[in-house]
């Protein structure tokens, strides 16, 4: 099977009427991981997947996939028959999700260039099933496409508390709200944490209170006085317990460019090391949930990064550090892990996850 998967950014103006100024109108144009965003309204559409299916010879062709996504969101299912020339289309096709037909053969002939569905997901892992039969040469674009306010990624968690040891006001915050969206402002972001890493080790924290399968959570220092305050910009997770600070298994991450790296990768303890901000949280003492998290994880090495899996978690085929995270221990506990109740429920971040009640800070430090 040939398919193609993406994750892409797309803005559609809804709800203006045709009186509205240009300046509502205004299009703009960037691109994130080399795929074009266009902002216009006050609704941002993520191209959360985009596939192809093709008719060949002999029996009808067969494509068995999945669609990943919360219960009870809302889909948008644009299927594109064909090329732009009208040419290479299907003439019969049978289309499920989770054994519920979205399209049957009667919805194709050669006069069909374009069809449309909203869906409204029933499952977390949803089963789709494409069976393209006809005269062989067609082939159809199947895309999907997940809105939500633009607004919600204005929203950025902040966590605040005295240290009782220095008696610091400390004070966390969440740079990627809502730069995720832009990819300029997310490589900003990581250039200035990598000035800040090359410059010092930051941090002596002893990872001999690290266990396998905690959350390490880093940041770097945005301000001295009157409050400490830390960018939370980088988490991952420890695989195993009391080993050197070498060892370049001992824990794993999604990053774009750490250690000369893109993607996820393992890394040694030392390289934590390097920021101004590191705390160790705990989720749970199950062994068996501890060991479906850490095999996920590991499993997902050599992957690629995405900036834009930032902005929907819910995307497995490229990575972003707290997609993994969060997507580890949903697949190890079943349950999800953030802030989905207070922000953009498609999104996900280092802080979203330090916040939520399920975590139990065991160690920190800062400078």
């Amino acid at each position: 099977m040939k398919r193609i998967l993406t994750l892409v950014f797309i803005i559609f103006l809804i709800g203006c009427s045709i009186n509205n100024t240009n300046s509502v109108n205004k299009e703009t144009k960037v691109t994130l991981n080399s795929n074009e965003i266009i902002r216009q309204g006050e609704n941002i559409t993520f191209k959360i997947y985009e596939f192809h299916f093709e008719r060949t010879n002999g029996q009808p062709n067969e494509y068995i996939d999945t669609i990943n996504g919360a219960i009870g969101d809302s889909i948008e299912i644009v299927l594109i028959n064909g090329d732009e020339y009208g040419e290479n289309r299907v003439s019969s096709a049978k289309i499920s999700l989770n054994d519920i037909e979205l399209f049957t053969p009667k919805n194709f002939n050669q006069n069909v260039d374009t069809l449309r569905k909203i869906v409204v997901l029933t499952n977390d892992y949803n089963e789709l099933v494409v069976r393209v039969m006809g005269s062989p040469g067609g082939f159809i674009d199947f895309n999907v496409y997940y809105t939500v306010a633009l607004c919600q990624f204005d929203a950025k968690p902040i966590v605040s508390f005295v240290d009782e040891e220095t008696g610091d006001t400390i004070q966390l915050e969440d740079p990627y709200f809502p730069s995720m969206l832009y990819e300029e402002e997310m490589e900003k972001i990581f250039e200035y944490e990598q000035e800040q890493l090359a410059n010092h080790n930051s941090n002596t924290l002893s990872f001999s209170r690290a266990r396998r399968g905690d959350i390490i959570t880093v940041g770097v220092k945005k301000c001295n006085w009157p409050v400490k305050i830390y960018l939370i910009t980088h988490d991952g997770i420890v695989l195993k317990n009391n080993v050197g600070e070498y060892n370049k298994s001992s824990t794993i991450h999604a990053h774009p460019n750490a250690d000369n790296k893109n993607g996820v990768h393992y890394i040694h303890y030392f390289l934590w090391h390097g920021y101004d901000w590191i705390q160790f949280d705990r989720v749970t003492y199950n062994t068996a949930i501890l060991n479906n998290v850490v095999n996920y994880a590991t499993a997902q090495e050599n992957e690629p990064y995405s900036y834009a899996a930032w902005s929907y978690k819910y995307y497995t085929y490229k990575w972003c550090c707290s997609s993994l995270v969060w997507r580890s221990y949903y697949n190890g506990s079943g349950r999800y892990f953030d802030l989905d109740c207070q922000y953009p429920r498609c999104s996900i971040s280092p802080l979203e996850i330090v916040r939520d009640p399920a975590t139990r800070r065991i160690a920190y430090q800062f400078n």
